[in-house]
C-alpha cells in the first residue's frame, strides 16, 4: 500500500473525527420576511400580506427614512406608505390571463421589539382584486417584493363559499400563522415559495369561508441567538451609568464568544489536522486561534459598514456567500498547495538514501516557515465570516449611542473566541506532544507519525474541496 493511499484513509479517519465545517452562520437578524394569503371568491379576491422585517433591515429602513430606532408609530406613516406601494406592484396577480388592479383596503404598520434592544417591523396590508372570473379560469399570482433579500416567503390560497381551487400549487393553510411563528430548528431551510397557480372552479357549496386572523407581534426568528438579548439589557444599564453592569456585558460578550466559537465553523476540523499532522508548536497554537479571533472581529465591522453605510448597493446578508466562497477557496489551495509538498517530498524521497530523505522529511515538516504561512491563511479562512450574533452587539451599542462600547464588546467577543480556541490548539498540541514522548518509541507509532503530514494535506484538501462546492451550491442558490 503507497503511502498516498494510506495517508488518504488516515484523512478519512481525521475528517469523521471532526465535525465538518460549517461555511454559513445563521442569517435571522437579517431576514425579509413576506406572507401572502388569497381568499377567492366569485366576485373578488382578497390578499392579505404579512412583511416581516428583522432587526437589520429594520434599523436600514428607518435610516433611510431619517428616523430612529426608537421612533414611535405616528413617525411611521412615510414609512408605511412607502411599503404599501412596494408590495402592492410587487403582488401581480393575474385571472385568466389579465392582470388584476389592486384596491387597497387597510394598511397598518408596527415596531416590535426584536433582539438585542433592536425593533423588528411588521406591516400588514389587505387588498382586494375583481375576480372577473369564469368557471375554470386560471390563477396566477406572484410576489416579487424584495426578491434579493434572504427569509421566509410563503403564499397560501384559501377559497370562499362556492369557490373551490383545483391543481393549487400552494399550501390552504399556513405554516408560519402569518409570520409569528418560525422552525426554532436552524439547519432547517426557510419555506421559500413566492407564487402560486390553481384553476377556478364554482360549485354549489365550497365550505366556509375562513376569516383573516389579528396581526400579532412577530416570534422569534430560526437561527437567532436568544442570549444576545442578556447581553443587550447589560448594555442598556452601562448606558445608563451603571459601570457594574458595563463590566459584566463585556464579561458576557466574552463568554457569548467563547459559546460561539465551539459552534460548526472557524475552520476547527483544518486546525486540529494542521497542528497534529505538521506538529505544530505552543506559539502556532497561540497565534492560529488569535488569527482567527482577529480576523472574525475585522469581519464583523466590516460587515456592520455594510449594513450602516452601502446597504442601497448590495444587501449584506448577500455578502455572506461570498465570504463563504473565499474562504473555502483559501482552504482548498492550502490543501492543494500540502499536496504539492507531499508529493514532491516523497518523489525526492525516492531520489536519495533512505537515510538522508528521513532526516529531511524530518526536517520539512518542522520547518516554520512553510507552516506559518499556511497557519496565518488558515486562521484567516476560520474567521472570515461574521458572526450575527456579534454584529447586533455592536448595532446595539450604536442605537444607545455609545459606538465606543459596542467595538469594545465585539472586540470582548473575539477575545473570548480566540481563548478557547486557543485553548483548543494548545489542548492538541500537548496532546501530540504527550502521545510522542510516551508512545514514539513504537513501531506502529513512527508508522503513523509518518503517515500524518501526508494525512493532514489530503485532509485539509478534502475539507476544501467539500467547502467550495458548498460555496458554490449557495452562489448558484441564490442566483449570485
Amino acid at each position: 500500500m503507497t503511502l498516498v493511499v494510506r495517508a488518504l484513509l488516515l484523512a478519512m479517519a481525521l475528517t469523521i473525527a471532526f465535525p465538518a465545517v460549517a461555511s454559513a452562520h445563521p442569517l435571522g437578524n437579517f431576514t425579509v420576511n413576506r406572507y401572502s394569503r388569497l381568499e377567492v371568491g366569485r366576485d373578488q379576491i382578497t390578499l392579505r400580506y404579512v412583511l416581516d422585517l428583522a432587526e437589520i433591515p429594520t434599523l436600514q429602513e428607518l435610516a433611510a427614512s431619517g428616523l430612529p430606532g426608537s421612533a414611535d408609530k405616528a413617525q411611521l406613516g412615510p414609512v408605511l406608505a412607502r411599503f404599501a406601494e412596494q408590495l402592492r406592484q410587487g403582488a401581480e396577480l393575474r385571472v385568466a390571463g389579465a392582470a388584476a388592479r389592486w384596491t387597497q383596503r387597510d394598511a397598518t404598520i408596527d415596531l416590535v421589539p426584536g433582539q438585542a434592544g433592536l425593533s423588528t417591523l411588521r406591516v400588514v396590508l389587505t387588498l382586494v382584486a375583481p375576480a372577473d372570473a369564469t368557471d375554470g379560469a386560471s390563477l396566477e399570482y406572484r410576489d416579487t417584493s424584495f426578491s434579493d433579500r434572504v427569509g421566509w416567503r410563503e403564499v397560501v390560497l384559501r377559497t370562499e363559499q362556492g369557490v373551490r381551487l383545483d391543481g393549487a400549487t400552494a399550501a390552504g393553510e399556513d405554516q408560519s400563522d402569518e409570520l409569528r411563528r418560525y422552525p426554532t430548528d436552524p439547519t432547517r431551510a426557510p419555506l421559500a415559495v413566492s407564487g402560486a397557480s390553481a384553476t377556478i372552479r364554482f360549485v354549489a357549496d365550497a365550505g366556509a369561508d375562513a376569516e383573516p386572523r389579528t396581526a400579532g407581534a412577530g416570534g422569534a426568528r430560526w437561527g437567532v441567538d436568544a442570549m444576545a438579548d442578556g447581553v443587550a439589557a447589560l448594555i442598556r444599564a452601562g448606558a445608563g451609568g451603571d459601570a457594574l453592569a458595563t463590566l459584566l456585558a463585556l464579561l458576557a460578550a466574552a463568554a457569548l464568544g467563547a459559546l460561539h466559537s465551539l459552534t460548526p465553523g472557524h475552520g476547527k476540523t483544518v486546525m486540529a489536522a494542521y497542528l497534529v499532522g505538521m506538529r505544530g508548536t505552543l506559539r502556532q497554537a497561540v497565534a492560529l486561534g488569535s488569527v482567527v479571533a482577529l480576523s472574525h472581529t475585522a469581519g464583523v465591522l466590516g460587515l456592520a459598514l455594510a449594513v450602516l453605510g452601502a446597504s442601497s448597493v448590495i444587501a449584506p446578508e448577500r455578502v455572506y456567500p461570498y465570504v463563504s466562497a473565499l474562504s473555502a477557496l483559501i482552504v482548498l489551495g492550502i490543501g492543494v498547495y500540502l499536496v504539492g509538498r507531499m508529493i514532491g517530498r516523497r518523489a525526492h524521497t525516492h531520489s536519495h538514501a533512505h537515510g538522508h530523505a528521513a532526516d529531511a522529511a524530518g526536517h520539512d515538516h518542522r520547518d516554520g516557515r512553510v507552516g506559518w504561512r499556511a497557519l496565518v491563511a488558515l486562521g484567516v479562512s476560520g474567521g472570515l465570516i461574521p458572526s450575527a450574533s456579534a454584529l447586533l452587539l455592536l448595532l446595539a451599542g450604536l442605537s444607545l449611542g455609545r459606538p465606543d462600547l459596542g467595538v469594545v464588546l465585539i472586540v470582548m467577543f473575539g477575545l473570548g473566541m480566540g481563548a478557547v480556541l486557543v485553548g483548543i490548539g494548545l489542548g492538541l498540541v500537548g496532546a501530540g506532544h504527550l502521545a510522542e514522548r510516551h508512545f514514539g518509541d513504537r513501531p506502529a507509532a513512527r508508522r503513523i507519525a509518518s503517515l500524518l503530514p501526508a494525512a493532514t494535506a489530503v485532509t485539509v484538501l478534502l475539507v476544501g474541496i467539500a467547502l467550495s462546492v458548498q460555496a458554490g451550491q449557495q452562489l448558484i442558490a441564490r442566483g449570485i
